[in-house]
């Protein structure tokens, strides 16, 4: 059995400092990742794989505070430096994979991202 991880822009965006409206104003499916966690291992799945959706999202505001600000970091980052800091293999392959192919052929074929104003 395999456990579905959906990245939920509630979960996401809210604890640190982003409001939950942004998710509705642009995202776009990038695919499916699959993964092994060791903390998501019982019967049904001994060996604790995983599927995460991964979306792109506009960000149009951040909140200067937000709930959980005491315990959540938030930095933007370019894409190298979050390949980087990515903490595991499939995090790279989504950023890689998923995100930057999409976000280079949003460029080379001129089509528009959200009004940034």
């Amino acid at each position: 059995m395999v456990c579905l991880i959906k990245l939920f822009c509630a979960r996401l965006l809210t604890p640190v400092g982003l409001p939950l409206f942004l998710s509705r104003l642009f995202q776009e499916f990038l695919g499916h990742y699959h993964f092994k966690s060791k903390t998501l291992q019982d019967e049904f799945s001994p060996e604790g794989s995983c599927k995460a959706a991964m979306f792109a999202l506009f960000v149009k505001e951040e909140l200067e505070s937000w709930p959980e600000q005491n315990t959540r970091r938030r930095s933007w980052l370019t894409i190298p430096e979050a390949y980087e800091n990515c903490r595991h293999p499939w995090m790279r392959e989504a950023l890689k994979d998923g995100f930057s192919k999409w976000h280079e052929n949003k460029i080379s074929t001129g089509e528009a991202f959200p009004d940034q104003d």
